[in-house]
């Protein structure tokens, strides 16, 4: 799996990176982006992810302004402390939404839900 992290702490961004290598040591991470700006430069210039992980609160913006100003056509899964946003999460591309800290249970279950929608997808699911 494919997968992008915005997030503008360093040290989540290790502990993100080490969690998702336990719940899946085939992971494969193409970037780690720390703003919304370096965020839609990327998505527009790049193939899309399989997944991406965003942080919400970002040093320019919260990361739903990354969905304003380009096409996310992958499903996010969003990480924060803050549980305020949670509905307005799900307006957006969102599969799954972790409240920090987070373990690497969660994060397993999250990429598990991807997964599953990925099957359901594939194999015709919609009618």
């Amino acid at each position: 799996m494919r997968i992008i992290i915005v997030e503008d702490e360093t040290t989540a961004v290790r502990q993100l990176e080490t969690l998702l290598q336990a719940a899946d040591p085939g992971i494969e991470i193409l970037a780690r982006l720390e703003s919304v700006h370096e965020t839609v430069r990327w998505i527009t210039t790049h193939p899309a992810p399989d997944l991406a992980f965003f942080d919400i609160q970002l040093a320019d913006d919260t990361s739903f302004s990354i969905f304003e100003q380009c096409d996310v056509s992958f499903p996010v899964v969003f990480v924060t402390a803050y549980d305020d946003y949670l509905l307005q999460a799900f307006e957006y591309n969102s599969i799954h939404y972790l409240l920090k800290p987070i373990t690497t249970e969660k994060v397993s279950q999250a990429l598990q839900k991807v997964r599953q929608l990925e099957r359901h997808f594939t194999a015709g699911g919609l009618h």
